[in-house]
């Protein structure tokens, strides 16, 4: 019986640890795709999004069966809790990532970072700051928001989500 708690619990600690990864590299794939304007990168990102759905679904499964199987205390409790509440921010990170993707693919070829003379630069305080060639009298496009947030390209120093 021990043993197959330890195994429960670390099949639900791989699982997290299988979907923490998957987002991160959504995360990394959407960033690069950001600056080099690479379509490819964002199709990458939309595609991983469902197998990150999957992930959130089994996590919960899983948590949920060993809390009802294993009946866990303390410590072990506390992280199949944790396992299942992190389920969710991770998916909702993964989504901004695929809103972001479907952005940059509505995009037209000339406004994507890394396209032309849009590159990104860092200022003075080392964050990264994008140069457009729309001012501040523009309006943005809303074509291509997929979502809560929705990214505002061409203001001088300025990225909003």
């Amino acid at each position: 019986m021990q043993r197959q708690f330890e195994t429960d619990l670390e099949n639900i600690k791989q699982q997290v640890l299988t979907m923490a990864g998957l987002v991160e590299k959504s995360l990394d794939n959407i960033a690069r795709a950001l600056a080099d304007g690479d379509e490819g990168l964002a199709k990458q990102v939309i595609a991983a999004d469902d197998r990150i759905d999957q992930c959130e679904v089994e996590i919960d499964r899983m948590a949920t069966e060993f809390i009802v199987r294993q009946q866990p205390l303390a410590t072990d409790l506390r992280f199949v809790i944790v396992a299942i509440k992190l389920g969710p921010e991770l998916e909702r990170i993964a989504d901004h990532a695929v809103n972001i993707a479907r952005y940059l693919l509505d995009m037209e070829d000339d406004q994507r970072f890394g396209a032309g003379s849009q590159r990104g630069r860092a200022d003075d305080d080392g964050l990264p700051r994008f140069d457009g060639e729309r001012r501040r009298d523009q309006a943005p496009s809303r074509r291509g928001c997929h979502g809560v947030g929705c990214l505002r390209v061409g203001v001088p120093g300025a990225v909003e989500i």
